[in-house]
């Protein structure tokens, strides 16, 4: 269980820097969204864990 909670925390972390550096490059004038960085990364890391412990077929 601590595995899959490290993974999630890991792809997480990852994903809301990508997502925070995008929405940075893009809306140069306006405010970061934090809620919605978020929720995006969160889903990312829990789609990109699932799909690497049940190793789909087209990958």
């Amino acid at each position: 269980m601590s595995g899959v909670i490290f993974g999630i925390v890991c792809f997480f972390l990852v994903f809301y820097f990508l997502n925070y550096i995008g929405q940075k490059l893009i809306a140069v004038k306006s405010p970061v969204n934090h809620k919605v960085i978020v929720s995006i990364s969160f889903v990312e890391a829990f789609v990109a864990l699932l799909m690497v412990y049940y190793k789909p077929p087209f990958l």
